[in-house]
């Protein structure tokens, strides 16, 4: 018993360092959360949103009063002196706002607010896209890398019948010669595949700062979801952009509109008279006149600016609707091609390897012949492959695109 208790303490060891070993699997909402915890230019966007909120409060607030000290008569000739008939005046002036600037600041303060929220969404949905893209990456050279090592498993193999056959004098020199050359050149196509899978997790991790020690889900990767029904149907954050901007611009026309009332001062003054020393109340009042600028010009150029975004919205619009047709075309053109790979070219391609490699055992068939069918089964794997990246892509631009993604918060219009 002690000895099975001590063995099981040095063994416990090795297989927690063993278990410690493996890389991690990596699932993609994990990279976003990552890459979403650590992105700087999401802390840029939040500070800019509370930079708009603190001007919201200072927009709200009256305009201070003014204190005003005035003195007459402190130098002069004869009893036109400060000590005989100086005079002087201390008051309190007011700004008195009468078009509802203090509102029309408020509203533009509170839309320049909501201009930073929905830049900020933008900037989030931005950045889970990069990852997004950046998972895939990774997914796709992952299953490219798995499909080199198959080529090279099956060269190994095709190599020992070859040697078999050789050493029989069935076959001649040469043809080992060229299965070893095939196999070395299979060998230098997989090493670049590792080393560009590798390239693409270091890329993926650099979103969080973090080390490739992981591997992804390249499940997820050879099961694209359907597409939506409608993914036109929905705001695009382009969209929700320039209506921020219109709704802004709507805020700035209310205001130059508010500040075409002029404005007034008013207030009290109190006077002191050092002849008689006596001290008098007055009432003071200002207001511009309107004599050669009434504001027009401002309010004339905030319509202009509300008219330009209503035709930059028109156009984004379309933008939008040519855009997902085509990334829509695209998917169904992926899907079709895969669909064709999967039922009519990978399984006859692999039927016709394994009673390729059944026939050249028996030498019915030569060494070209079962490496032209390895060959195209490959070529073929690695179109599938392909197709896979362009669905998964069409799929992450969509969502970007119309503003639909299961990893995204829907609403952006309403924050």
């Amino acid at each position: 018993m002690l000895a099975l208790v001590a063995m099981q303490i040095l063994v416990a060891p090795a297989n927690a360092v063993a278990q410690t070993a493996q890389p991690s699997v990596l699932s993609l909402d994990e990279a976003l959360a990552r890459a979403l915890v650590e992105a700087p230019e999401l802390t840029a966007a939040d500070a800019r949103i509370d930079a708009s909120a603190q001007r919201i409060d200072g927009a709200a607030r009256r305009l201070n009063p003014t204190l005003d000290f005035t003195s007459e008569g402190v130098l002069g000739t004869g009893d036109r002196n400060l000590f005989n008939e100086a005079e002087a005046a201390v008051g309190v002036m007011q700004p008195w706002e009468r078009g509802g600037d203090r509102e029309a600041r408020s509203t533009l303060a509170e839309r320049d607010r909501d201009l930073r929220v929905v830049e900020a969404e933008i900037a989030r949905r931005d950045l889970m896209q990069q990852v997004e893209l950046a998972y895939l990456d990774t997914q796709a050279e992952r299953m490219r890398h798995a499909i080199a090592e198959d080529r090279i498993v099956s060269l190994e193999a095709l190599a020992a019948i070859v040697d078999r056959r050789v050493q029989a004098a069935r076959d001649p020199r040469m043809a080992r010669d060229r299965i070893e050359a095939r196999l070395a050149e299979a060998r230098i196509e997989a090493g670049l595949a590792r080393r560009r899978v590798a390239t693409s997790a270091t890329i993926l991790a650099s979103y969080w700062g973090g080390l490739p020690d992981f591997t992804v889900d390249t499940q997820s990767f050879l099961s694209p979801g359907d597409l939506g029904a409608s993914p036109a149907d929905r705001d695009t954050p382009e969209i929700a952009l320039l209506r921020a901007q219109r709704a802004r611009s709507d805020a700035e026309i209310g205001l130059e509109t508010a500040r075409a009332v002029p404005d007034a001062n008013v207030g009290l003054e109190l006077r002191h008279f050092q002849s008689s020393n006596d001290v008098a109340l007055g009432v003071r009042f200002s207001i511009p006149l309107q004599v050669w600028n009434a504001n027009q010009a401002n309010i004339a150029s905030a319509r202009s600016e509300a008219a330009a975004i209503d035709a930059d919205l028109a156009a984004r619009e379309r933008v939008v609707q040519r855009q997902v047709q085509a990334l829509i075309l695209r998917r169904q053109a992926a899907a079709g091609e895969l669909a064709a790979l999967e039922e009519t070219v990978i399984p006859p391609l692999q039927t016709a390897l394994e009673q390729a490699q059944t026939g050249f055992a028996r030498g019915s068939f030569s060494f070209l012949e079962i490496y032209d069918v390895q060959q195209a089964l490959i070529d073929a794997r690695l179109r599938s492959v392909d197709a896979l990246f362009a669905i998964h892509q069409s799929d992450i631009q969509l969502r970007r695109l119309t503003g639909g993604s299961p990893n995204m918060p829907q609403g952006m219009g309403d924050q």
